[in-house]
């Protein structure tokens, strides 16, 4: 992210692709946090921790998806 801001005035392809290498960061962030209520459910035997999987899950065939779509 860092190179794509400070290359974009160089180079106008970076810039045209910022705003989905944001999105993408935005949703990757957005799983890994999902991930570590997974993990901190799962670590310390609370009864949300199926939700917090199955959120994991879910959100990871969203993003699956979501990739997959935008690649055709």
């Amino acid at each position: 992210m860092v190179v794509f801001a400070v290359l974009a005035n160089e180079h106008p392809q970076f810039r045209a692709e910022l705003p989905q290498l944001a999105a993408y960061l935005a949703a990757f962030m957005g799983l890994t946090a999902l991930a570590a209520l997974g993990f901190i459910g799962l670590a310390r035997q609370r009864p949300w921790r199926g939700w917090a999987q199955a959120a994991l899950w879910v959100a990871l065939a969203a993003l699956a998806t979501l990739y997959a779509l935008t690649r055709r």
